[in-house]
């Protein structure tokens, strides 16, 4: 499964912390995902460091 649009806490309608992305989509064994923050990019860098 891919999910190529997402929110973070870092946007305003985000409700999980990047690293609770990240194991969710673990979970529902993801194969692709993309964080797609409003007007910020420190999610990806958090999850770089998860990877």
């Amino acid at each position: 499964m891919i999910d190529l649009h997402m929110h973070s806490r870092y946007s305003d309608d985000g409700e999980f912390t990047p690293s609770e992305l990240v194991g969710q989509c673990a979970k529902k064994e993801f194969r692709m995902m993309s964080v797609t923050d409003h007007n910020c990019v420190k999610a990806n860098e958090e999850i770089q460091v998860l990877l």
